[in-house]
């Protein structure tokens, strides 16, 4: 051991300028140990208050300086000899048996929050190994990670961000969400989950108790639901409803007052019909009819006036569609006609039938008023495909 002239302490090599106490040379082993330093005191019944077996309470001298960095203790690797093999290197090490007092702390920190202040900061790239179950913000453990608090993923720019439950697994398991907000269903009220039963498995979405169960778009977004890849139900931002992509049946909550042929809306609406006077027709008058669409299929009925020509004569009057259907034969429209009258025969023959008039697109009514010279109300209904 030397003491030199400045009080640097040196054991086994000689001081070195940049420290007080320093010790060199090859320790000795034994039993399969070598240990640089070892403490093994007896702490008196005296100390009522903190015992230290290493204590570092560096000052600084009065004078205008900047020291970059201040390490407390620092563990920095050696050269190797040749031939010599390490296992496993520790920076710092607690031993197993560091159980037997009330509270055992591997590491503690206990600096408060404030700018530029970490208890922990593990600045290097290598990954973090935990064995035992994480806590944040609490100490009682109820899971391998348990967090009180809120949680934030923040990304600069363009980065992605992602949470994966079950990521690389090998056999099937149950994966789900809990969220529990209630002290009575206290497993969840709301959970999200994909079953056990492999590559086809249910997923669900459950909610418990009474409340709503709210799906809101809160501008305006629509809601689309696929399978197989295509579009199947599409609610739009104002509220309109669209089944199939309008390939099938279609719903919408407001009239549509100029549909096309291929819609297939379902609605109701009303339009008063173009009049065309066949047969034995002296004049006519149409008024507000309603009409009602199911995918292809539209309903119309509502009543006109036919003055004939002549009594018990073929009659034909022409009446336009409310929604344009290009018809090929007459069985593609069908419907019936009653006169308006207090007398038994007139009511017999002022009934009449519509069928499809193919060549016009049009429904065409056929009755034999028994009377002429006036016109009489006839109400009438009839049916058709949207071709």
């Amino acid at each position: 051991m030397r003491i030199d002239s400045a009080g640097r302490v040196a054991i086994g090599r000689t001081p070195a300028a940049w420290g007080q106490t320093q010790v060199g040379g090859t320790i000795v082993s034994g039993s399969g140990f070598s240990i640089a330093a070892y403490n093994n005191y007896t702490i008196p019944s005296g100390a009522t208050t903190e015992a230290s077996t290493f204590w570092s309470e560096p000052l600084t001298q009065a004078a205008a300086f900047t020291l970059p960095a201040l390490s407390h203790f620092k563990a920095v690797q050696g050269s190797f000899g040749a031939g010599s093999t390490i296992t496993n290197q520790y920076g710092f090490r607690t031993d197993p048996s560091l159980i037997g007092a009330t509270n055992n702390y591997g590491f503690f920190s206990s600096i408060a929050s404030g700018t530029g202040r970490w208890n922990f900061y593990a600045n290097g790239t290598a990954a973090n190994y935990f064995a035992g179950n994480v806590l944040i913000g609490t100490t009682t453990a109820t899971d391998a990670f348990t967090l009180n608090g809120s949680m934030g993923m923040p990304a600069a720019t363009t980065e992605s961000r992602s949470i994966e439950i079950g990521k690389n697994r090998t056999g099937n398991g149950n994966t789900f969400i809990d969220f529990v907000s209630d002290a009575t269903y206290t497993d969840y009220g709301l959970r999200i989950i994909r079953g056990d039963g492999g590559a086809n498995a249910t997923s669900q979405i459950i909610h418990r108790g009474t409340g709503n169960f709210d799906i809101n778009a809160a501008e305006a977004a629509a809601f689309r639901f696929f399978t197989s890849g295509t579009e199947r139900l599409n609610i739009g931002a104002t509220g309109t409803v669209s089944i199939a992509s309008g390939s099938g049946l279609s719903i919408a909550r407001t009239a549509v007052t100029a549909p096309a042929a291929s819609d297939g809306n379902v609605f109701s609406g009303t339009y008063t019909p173009t009049l065309t006077n066949g047969e034995n027709v002296f004049s006519s008058t149409a008024y507000s009819c309603q009409y009602m669409r199911v995918g292809n299929t539209v309903t119309v009925s509502g009543s006109l006036v036919i003055n004939p020509t002549a009594a018990n004569t073929y009659t034909v009057v022409k009446i336009s569609l409310p929604i344009a259907s290009n018809f090929t034969d007459a069985i593609h429209c069908r419907g019936t006609s009653a006169i308006l009258s207090t007398t038994a025969s007139e009511l017999q023959k002022g009934s009449g039938c519509i069928y499809a008039d193919a060549t016009n697109d049009v429904a065409e009514l056929i009755c034999a008023p028994e009377t002429s010279g006036s016109g009489k109300q006839h109400s009438f209904t009839f049916t058709y495909r949207v071709i």
